[in-house]
């Protein structure tokens, strides 16, 4: 029972998040058989340790990158109603700054419908209530969506078949598809364009927008998709955005089982393939 005592101890001696540690194997009886099933069972509780501790990770920074968000439209508010509230003002300053706070309140706003789409998605609620929908119909609506805010980059909908459909939920796909519209727009000068296309490939739709922007450097493409991850921290938010808009991309890509990638090259443009399952 020497090597039974030796089993004991050895387990003994593992503490709390010490899962890396392993169980001796010796020689290949029924002894050597119950370490090798330990050893695999600290594996499996190793594996789940560190998605936990990631997970974990995750939810501490996206709590304080929310709070952050929503603290500067608060501080906007709060230094415009104790301006407007001080006395010796004139009704010129008194709707500046109320239209300070309006903006700030949409800025809050929009953000916090953000915030609502994401806990859906983690949630698993997206990509419910899916219909056979006709996908140009989408885009011309998702193209009409972001070009109404004005832009004088030129938008091409390209030979996206009449005939293609997916499945999916109609106000979420004119979401994903406004979204990575809205993005290239913002980050394509007036003299390029964005092209935006579908096209199917055996069991899958492929929808592409790709731009003639600025680009993005290769080290920020694995990146793009998480949780208020901008390319560049330095642009102001009209530019930059809250950095969640990608997020809720890969959300309802994800939600209607399909895949999100990104190309890019600095100089010459981006492009966004989005891959669907056809109908």
């Amino acid at each position: 029972l020497r090597r039974v005592r030796r089993l004991a101890q050895s387990a003994a001696g593992i503490g709390a998040g010490g899962f890396s540690e392993r169980l001796p194997v010796v020689g290949g009886d029924e002894f050597a058989d119950l370490a090798r099933t330990f050893n695999d069972l600290l594996s499996r509780l190793e594996t789940a340790f560190r998605q936990q501790t990631r997970l974990v990770e995750q939810q501490r920074r996206f709590t304080a990158d929310a709070s952050h968000e929503l603290k500067t439209p608060l501080t906007i508010i709060k230094g415009n109603t104790s301006f407007a509230l001080a006395e010796g003002g004139e009704e010129a300053t008194y709707r500046q700054s109320l239209q300070e706070i309006d903006r700030a309140a949409d800025t809050m706003s929009h953000l916090v419908g953000d915030l609502l789409l994401l806990a859906r998605s983690d949630e698993g609620q997206l990509g419910r209530g899916r219909v056979d929908l006709p996908l140009r119909e989408i885009l011309e609506r998702s193209l009409a969506q972001a070009t109404r805010k004005g832009t004088a980059t030129p938008v091409r909908l390209a030979s996206a078949d009449a005939d293609l459909r997916v499945m999916g939920n109609e106000a979420e796909l004119i979401s994903l598809f406004g979204n990575l519209l809205d993005n290239a727009l913002r980050h394509t000068p007036s003299g390029g364009g964005v092209t935006l296309d579908a096209v199917q490939n055996g069991s899958q739709t492929v929808v592409t927008v790709a731009d003639t922007g600025t680009g993005i450097a290769a080290k920020h493409l694995p990146h793009l998709g998480e949780r208020f991850y901008r390319v560049d921290d330095a642009r102001s938010r009209p530019d930059g955005g809250t950095g969640l808009g990608l997020s809720i991309c890969r959300g309802i890509v994800e939600g209607h089982g399909g895949t999100i990638t990104f190309q890019s090259q600095i100089g010459v443009g981006t492009t966004v393939l989005v891959t669907l399952p056809a109908t």
